[in-house]
């Protein structure tokens, strides 16, 4: 009798060691001033926080969400800032590097994408749509703001010789834009 779904108008009660995807729930606590009602949930990783029962019992929420733990399953490749991020934590902050054209070591300088990589991104999404990246640290320099704004702007209008005079500095003189 367990097994069959609840009377019309009835609500099923989750109880104590019912599992939804990576999460069992611990503890049902009381209910908020909007009678949501919330679990204490053990997630297979280790964790435990208290999330909505409804969001776990609808699939909305599968784990524990500690992304170092369970990757962000929006994110089949990381986008423009997080990229952004992942250079500044792996190579250091831009900010405390020169210029790679004109050797300037300001607070404004970045990361600055080298153009012409045949696995190129865009962002399609937020404040960085449109803007390109690649995921090879190998495309990257340091560049001032006035620097990076010049080469972005002889990508954009496809300055042959502009670009590779400047793709010559900016790489030391390998390949060619």
């Amino acid at each position: 009798m367990t097994d069959e779904p609840p009377r019309p108008g009835r609500r099923r009660v989750y109880l104590p060691g019912d599992r939804f995807g990576e999460l069992v729930l611990v503890e049902r606590t009381k209910p908020d001033q909007s009678r949501n009602y919330f679990g204490v949930w053990a997630c297979d990783c280790g964790n435990t926080k208290q999330i909505a029962i409804r969001n776990v019992v609808q699939g909305k929420t599968t784990n524990c969400a500690d992304r170092s733990r369970h990757p962000d399953p929006r994110w089949k490749t990381l986008r423009y800032k997080p990229w952004h991020d992942w250079l500044a934590a792996n190579y250091g902050k831009a900010a405390d590097k020169p210029c790679r054209f004109c050797g300037a070591a300001t607070e404004h300088n970045g990361w600055a994408y080298v153009h012409g990589a045949a696995d190129e991104l865009t962002d399609e999404t937020g404040k960085d749509a449109g803007k390109a990246y690649v995921m090879d640290a190998s495309r990257y320099i340091v560049l001032c703001k006035p620097c990076h704004g010049a080469y972005d702007r002889a990508w954009a209008e496809g300055s042959p010789p502009i670009l590779r005079t400047i793709y010559a500095r900016l790489t030391g003189g390998a390949g060619s834009a």
